[in-house]
């Protein structure tokens, strides 16, 4: 439901309201398509996603929702 309290009225609505609210400094791709090498994580991404993702951390998450 968007801010107003009203149901989203198309598909392009809906996922424009889910972007806001889940990746609030993000925008919509005209189109919504992306390229996949646009996409492409690269090393540099990898090496960060390593350092901030570990098992440790995964386990923690997963034992919260038991919570």
């Amino acid at each position: 439901m968007a801010s107003t309290g009203e149901r989203t009225q198309s598909e392009e609505e809906t996922l424009d309201l889910l972007l806001a609210t889940h990746f609030p400094d993000s925008a919509a791709v005209e189109g919504g398509v992306v390229s996949a090498a646009a996409c492409r994580a690269t090393r540099v991404d990898w090496r960060v996603a390593a350092r901030i993702i570990t098992y440790r951390r995964v386990e923690w998450v997963i034992d919260s929702f038991a919570s």
